[in-house]
């Protein structure tokens, strides 16, 4: 991946289909403000925002048309990874051409100290494809 950014203080808002979420993420930055006079002040400034990401390097059946049950199962396996009230991680690097976020998801496994990719999670499970924007969607 390249250029990550991390977000480790995540939160779910929905899930709209099974490669697809809404989130609150909140941003960090560290300014460097200039009073004037070489007076240089060092903040830090957050901020939450709310968008939608698309799980990146997969891609699972539509919710709608010919091919919804397949989607529901896909919506309903990324529910059972991430509606459990466990804490989330965000990756991103760069939006894909719907302006959604291209994300990978980790889930904080109950140890406590170790990640579960929900990426890889999906294609493992079965409800999703390998899919990294090259050719027709699998």
């Amino acid at each position: 991946m390249e250029n990550p950014y991390v977000y480790r203080d995540v939160e779910l808002v929905r899930i709209l289909d099974g490669d697809t979420v809404e989130l609150k993420v909140k941003v960090e930055r560290t300014l460097e403000v200039d009073f004037g006079f070489h007076v240089l002040q060092t903040t830090k400034v957050s901020t939450t925002v709310q968008l939608k990401f698309r799980l990146l390097g997969i891609n699972t059946p539509e919710i709608i048309g010919e091919h919804r049950a397949e989607g529901d199962k896909a919506t309903a396996g990324l529910k059972a990874l991430l509606d459990t009230g466990r804490t989330l991680q965000a990756t991103t690097t760069k939006p894909d051409k719907y302006g959604r976020w291209l994300v990978k998801l980790e889930v904080l496994n109950p140890d406590g100290v170790t990640w579960q990719d929900v990426n890889a999670a999906m294609v493992a499970g079965g409800f999703a494809k390998p899919y990294f924007g090259e050719g027709p969607k699998p």
